[in-house]
């Protein structure tokens, strides 16, 4: 998962569906900076654009693309492999982008890994 700049990840009390009011974001998923998440849940391949609010008992299914600033409002459903939009979000087209964009980006922090090694491995000079 990959979380961006100034993302809040928060949960409420309890949710009158009685789900679990617990936040769940599933592998290969991307969550854009200064975007919301309360008591959502956010499966595989996702993109959740910048500035996205996902709201109180929402299901974001796999492979879902959220363009920039949409708003999921409470209870909502978007269901696998589409691309939702707006305030509130509302269907836009078909299509998986969000499953090969989360591959693009294993793949990158594969080939970058090594670029970051761990603080008690390098050696200090004094």
């Amino acid at each position: 998962v990959s979380i961006g700049d100034r993302v809040v990840i928060k949960t409420c009390s309890h949710l009158p569906s009685g789900f679990p009011a617990v936040v769940d974001i599933r592998k290969g998923t991307t969550i854009g900076a200064g975007s919301v998440l309360s008591s959502c849940t956010v499966l595989e391949g996702c993109i959740v654009g910048e500035n996205c609010v996902v709201l109180e008992g929402a299901l974001v299914e796999p492979g879902v693309t959220l363009a920039p600033g949409t708003v999921v409002p409470p209870g909502r459903r978007i269901p696998a492999n589409q691309h939702w939009a707006g305030n509130p979000a509302e269907f836009v087209a078909d299509g998986a982008a969000g499953v090969e964009k989360a591959k693009r980006e294993v793949e990158m922090a594969a080939e970058h890994a090594d670029e970051f090694l761990p603080m008690n491995s390098v050696p200090l000079n004094v």
